[in-house]
């Protein structure tokens, strides 16, 4: 499996790192935080978001109530039973008087649906009788075993080898696969998320930090003007330019400072902490990072997106209700097969014992055949179904196009942001160079003060580009990750359909899938 790390590896260290955080965030220490900064890395960031978000809960609290469905699904091809109770006191009225007597239920009934799409079903039921309590009772038993399988409609082997009767049963372990595949896109959502968010804490943390270094750099400026004004060597007008500068770096600063707290908080919001948490991030680092070839990208990406694996599972699904509604049209012919013993006797023990003489049984064996005439729902389902699977495939087709434009532009993207690090990282160098010149030129008067705060603007510039360049970079294999499949197993997240909560493996232990 191909991903890139360009975080603290191990989840020794990840954990190790959390836990000694973790009472920057508990919220019965709010009040400590506001005095103590933590450090906070990518990989807390997402621990932590994985842990606390609610919308991860959420996810797994819908992943009981699926199972559940599951469950119920199979049930369905499990022996099913019931017992029936009843009693009756029966006070009747008839020449020359009045009887009062009463009566006695027991009945157990089970059935058992077979893969075939038959059917047993057993019923038991005995009772015991007396028109008057002064009398003995009447006690009667009688029990039956049938047998029901249809041999053309809603039963039997489809000639692609699929019981129609067991569809419904596919389709529901076919949906819980999807289920868990909806829980991975979920995960995958929070964990970029919560990448892309932490990246824009950095950026507008280290963007404030440029934007004070450069007020520092014109306060500087500022000190030398005056002095070059003293000595008669700078017009005292020259120096309004370099006011007006400070002026826009302490704007800047504010505007800075907002974006750091809005960015905080929205983190804060991913992670689900503490609001007046305070804590520092730690940058990453921006090693290049060479993608696989298209090829093999494009294997990883058709065995791991878990959208792609849906529309897979999709068709599947389609399929088997269409095969169902092709077997529906068919006429309902069924086999019908049963025996049935009952007596009644006066006493309890010699009913029971002669219920179960099977020689003095009843038996019945025949068919039925049901014949629709013109009936259009059948049809329709039919046709719908049809449609739905030639439409499944061609949606499954579509997205594998645009998987395939999607790993491209991905590997491609990675390589062009690298590129565009490397070129603002030399253009800051070369700005930089052109600024301490212009400053010595200066010194000596042989530029102006207008010339000197154009090189610091384009300084600051080139710093704010070089900072955008990293963040598109790293964020731009973070998107490759996702094109990919590869998000949880970069994370060393395992999901599995039981699991009731997420398991983090570390970043450097392969996920089974």
């Amino acid at each position: 499996m191909w991903h890139f790390r360009s975080f603290p590896r191990g989840l020794t260290a990840i954990l190790t790192v959390l836990l000694f955080i973790s009472p920057a965030f508990s919220q019965d220490n709010h009040r400590n935080q506001k005095k103590e900064i933590k450090k906070i890395t990518l990989a807390d960031s997402v621990v932590l978001a994985l842990k606390n978000n609610l919308d991860v809960r959420s996810a797994f609290l819908d992943r009981i109530v699926q199972r559940v469905s599951l469950k119920v699904a199979e049930y369905g091809f499990q022996p099913q039973s019931s017992l029936f109770l009843s009693g009756q006191i029966n006070s009747l009225y008839s020449d020359p008087g009045r009887s009062t007597g009463g009566n006695q239920g027991a009945t157990y009934a089970a059935s058992l649906l077979i893969p075939t799409g038959g059917r047993f079903g057993f019923t038991w039921d005995n009772r015991a009788n007396k028109t008057e309590f002064s009398q003995d009772a009447v006690y009667s038993s009688s029990w039956n075993l049938s047998f029901t399988q249809p041999l053309l409609k809603g039963g039997g082997i489809d000639a692609e080898g699929v019981e129609v009767a067991t569809a419904s049963l596919k389709i529901a372990r076919i949906n819980e696969e999807q289920n868990v595949l909806f829980l991975k896109s979920t995960l995958i959502s929070i964990i970029n998320s919560t990448i892309q968010t932490y990246r824009s804490y950095v950026q507008a943390q280290r963007q404030l930090e440029i934007s004070k270094r450069s007020l520092v750099t014109t306060k500087q400026l500022f000190e030398v003007n005056k002095a070059l004004i003293e000595a008669g060597r700078m017009a005292e007008v020259e120096i309004v330019q370099t006011e007006a500068d400070i002026a826009n770096r302490e704007l800047g600063i504010l505007q800075a400072e907002n974006s750091v707290e809005s960015t905080r908080l929205a983190l804060i919001q991913i992670l689900n902490i503490d609001k007046d948490t305070l804590f520092e991030p730690v940058e990453e680092t921006e090693v290049q990072v060479k993608p696989p070839p298209f090829d093999k990208a494009m294997a990883i990406a058709l065995n791991n997106r878990p959208d792609y694996i849906q529309a897979l599972r999709n068709v599947e699904t389609v399929k088997l209700n269409f095969i169902a509604a092709k077997r529906n049209r068919l006429w309902d012919w069924s086999l019908q097969a049963g025996i049935e013993r009952g007596v009644s006797n006066s006493g309890v023990g010699s009913t029971l014992g002669s219920v179960g003489n099977l020689g003095k049984t009843n038996w019945n064996i025949g068919t039925m055949l049901t014949i629709p005439i013109r009936d259009l729902t059948i049809e329709q389902s039919y046709i719908s179904a049809k449609i739905g699977l030639e439409k499944a495939n061609l949606s499954l087709k579509k997205m594998e196009i645009n998987l395939g434009i999607e790993v491209q532009n991905g590997i491609r993207d990675v390589g062009i942001k690298f590129r565009q690090v490397e070129m603002a990282k030399q253009a800051t160098i070369l700005i930089k160079k052109k600024l301490e010149i212009e400053q010595e030129k200066l010194k000596v008067g042989r530029t102006t003060n207008f010339q000197l705060l154009s090189f610091q603007n384009d300084l600051v510039n080139a710093q704010v580009s070089e900072l955008g360049a990293v963040i598109d970079y790293l964020n731009g294999l973070t998107s490759l990750d996702q094109t990919l499949g590869t998000t949880l197993g970069t994370w060393g997240v395992e999901v599995k359909k039981e699991d009731d909560e997420i398991k983090l493996l570390g970043p450097d232990k392969k996920v089974s899938r």
